[in-house]
């Protein structure tokens, strides 16, 4: 499906939805509904969380669905249970420390699995934690990788590199950190990337030397959060 289908179908249900609540709320307040609705069925909580699963479902980038599904699944809990948002914030902040690491294992053994047996000369994996990292990179058939800044800044100079045939991917991921990456303008980039309550830029300059080959592609996909990071051209 592409991303172009992806969108207007959650623009179609998105758009049915708020139609439905407004029918709803509409025949509601002129008594026309025989029957009445658990109260958190119908708010604004719900609302929230419907509207973050269908962004990631229906969307490359997921950072803000999860974003609404947490924050309404937040309140909405309680709302039911009379339960202060910060007791349940304060009981349960460990589980984010939880996901990230699942998160950062399944996706390291994803990438393993992809990349197999390549030699350290055509993938890249920088890691900045509490500190920075700056690396001017070089290579004949450069396959992508990974890069991990955690409370740390990475730097990453890819202009001295080749792509190698096929789709190549870059898995970033920012936590409370930032990761600048240049590249030459001539590569045909993708960004995928899902920022959560932070930011990732697009400041490449486009030249006439930009290439739309698809038999040789590069994808930066990961997660920001709580950070910021960027990619340039030469």
């Amino acid at each position: 499906m592409s991303q172009y289908t992806r969108s207007s179908d959650s623009r179609l249900i998105i758009g049915l939805l708020f139609l439905i609540l407004g029918v709803y709320f509409l025949l509601n307040n002129f008594d026309l509904i025989p029957f009445a609705l658990p109260r958190y069925i119908i708010s604004w909580q719900t609302l929230l969380i419907t509207i973050g699963v269908l962004i990631i479902f229906t969307s490359d980038k997921k950072g803000g669905g999860i974003v609404l599904v947490a924050v309404g699944s937040l309140f909405l809990i309680s709302d039911i249970f009379y339960i202060s948002v910060w007791d349940i914030v304060r009981q349960f902040w460990p589980l984010a420390f939880v996901l990230i690491g699942i998160s950062l294992l399944i996706r390291r053994q994803q990438e393993k699995k992809r990349l197999g047996e390549a030699s350290s000369l055509e993938i890249i994996d920088e890691s900045a934690i509490l500190g920075s990292n700056e690396n001017i990179v070089t290579s004949n058939w450069f396959r992508g990788g990974r890069i991990t800044s955690i409370f740390g800044s990475n730097e990453i100079n890819l202009t001295g590199c080749q792509l190698a045939e096929g789709v190549q991917v870059i898995d970033v991921f920012v936590l409370f950190g930032n990761a600048e990456i240049t590249v030459p303008s001539s590569w045909n980039v993708k960004v995928n990337v899902s920022p959560i309550l932070g930011g990732f830029e697009d400041k490449r300059q486009f030249h006439q030397s930009y290439s739309s080959d698809t038999n040789q592609q590069v994808i930066i996909r990961g997660q920001v959060i709580l950070g910021g990071g960027e990619i340039r051209s030469a």
